[in-house]
């Protein structure tokens, strides 16, 4: 397979929480894999509804990331993080 990650990410099984549509949803998901630069993460087999962009809290490293949606496979998708910080 291809690698097309600028980054190598680390394998992870992490909880965390997607904020969605502007904060108004949230959402459980776990982090399975994560680099300084994005990460994969995974939701249950529930509807989705993902805009271009969203906010993912990962408790365990005490850390907030403003990401943009790379893509989206079933309830799998990709994050790149943006520069911009959480508050």
């Amino acid at each position: 397979m291809i690698e097309r990650r600028d980054h190598a990410r680390d394998k992870v099984i992490y909880g965390g929480v997607a904020s969605l549509d502007d904060g108004k949803t949230t959402k459980e998901c776990v982090v399975r894999n994560l680099s300084e630069h994005g990460a994969q993460i995974e939701f249950d087999r529930t509807r989705l509804s993902l805009n271009e962009r969203m906010a993912l809290t990962i408790a365990r490293k005490g850390r907030s990331f403003l990401a943009r949606i790379v893509w989206w496979r079933d309830n799998l998708v990709g994050i790149a993080f943006s520069d911009e910080t959480v508050l």
